[in-house]
């Protein structure tokens, strides 16, 4: 309304820095196929829930034919 009043003069608009990267969660998975040794399996999810990054990672390992065995590490990038 001030600006239609010639009151306020126009704002400049701030923008985010598109250089900062975005962060998420790197899940390590202990995983098992159908015979042989356990193996290490990482999955790198853009989610900002570490419970939606462990669940992302677990349903990947499975669509691959893998059986997740246990959780090994979640860390934040």
């Amino acid at each position: 309304m001030r600006e239609a009043l010639g009151i306020v003069t126009a704002r400049k608009k701030t923008t985010k820095d598109a250089s900062r990267p975005v962060g998420g969660y790197l899940v390590v998975l202990s995983v098992r196929g159908d015979s042989g040794p356990a193996f290490r399996f990482e999955h790198r999810s853009r989610s900002i829930s570490r419970t939606e990054a462990i669940l992302a990672a677990e349903k990947q390992a499975k669509e691959q034919g893998l059986r997740p065995w246990a959780l090994l590490d979640v860390e934040q990038f």
